[in-house]
């Protein structure tokens, strides 16, 4: 009960956030039409259309499953359904004035402008949402820093990046990610998030030493007893921890 009131209340919020950035979306659409702050003469008009652009926007948006997502997790999908939902939104109040009332007054690039700002605010929020609990846990990490284990990623592609992601939305997982290793020398020295692929498998004990670390864990997408009998046969000799990616999840 208390999950679902609290779930509630974090939807109202962010409703009531985007009818705010709605508004604002209007105000400035006038100004930059008009090339200037001071848009008193087309007040009157702002004032009329406002409460129809909100109530239409945010009755589109609900319609579109935009006050269900997380937005600590937003990505490219979410970005697809946010210029849906502005899209349409836009098209509904616009062909709705054009019935209800004399839209001549109203310059058509304002409506363009509108969708354009819009769409800016509606989804940067979202992403600046992201952007803050990206660094929020990217903080506390360094608030741990003397307990977090360095980690080498063992595999460069979509499973390792899966993993990557996870290191750094989770800190409580404690886990520094040094780069990635690849066999794939194409690979080599390009990035995912920020983490460089620094050579490939036949490296690590390399790769540790120059990390200043005798003790790196290898997280790979391949399953933990096959992971384990590798790095066994390659390097007797190294202290490592292997950890499937399925379980790496569920830590």
């Amino acid at each position: 009960m208390v999950v679902m009131m609290n779930n509630r209340l974090k939807q109202i919020i962010v409703l009531l956030s985007d009818a705010v950035l709605i508004s604002c979306s209007i105000f400035l659409s006038f100004s930059l039409r008009y090339g200037t702050l001071i848009i008193d003469p087309q007040m009157y008009h702002i004032l009329v259309i406002l409460p129809f652009v909100i109530l239409v926007r945010l009755v589109v948006f609900a319609l579109s499953g935009l006050y269900h997502g997380m937005w600590r997790f937003v990505g490219a999908r979410d970005l697809l359904s946010i210029i849906r939902a502005v899209t349409l939104s836009s098209l509904v109040y616009v062909s709705l004035l054009y019935l209800v009332q004399e839209v001549s007054v109203y310059p058509r690039s304002v409506f363009i402008i509108d969708w354009f700002v819009t769409l800016i605010l509606i989804g940067g929020s979202r992403f600046a949402y992201r952007l803050y609990r990206t660094g929020f846990s990217t903080g506390g990490m360094n608030g741990r820093a003397e307990e977090a284990k360095n980690v080498l990623i063992v595999g460069a592609g979509r499973a390792g990046e899966m993993i990557l992601r996870e290191i750094l939305g989770n800190y409580r997982l404690a886990y520094h990610p040094v780069g990635f290793v690849d066999d794939n020398r194409e690979k080599r020295n390009l990035c995912i998030h920020g983490c460089r692929v620094l050579g490939n498998t036949r490296e690590i004990p390399r790769i540790a030493r120059s990390e200043g670390s005798s003790s790196v864990s290898i997280q790979g997408p391949r399953g933990a007893k096959a992971s384990k009998d590798f790095a066994r046969a390659h390097w007797p000799s190294f202290l490592w921890q292997s950890r499937a990616l399925t379980s790496f999840a569920q830590v």
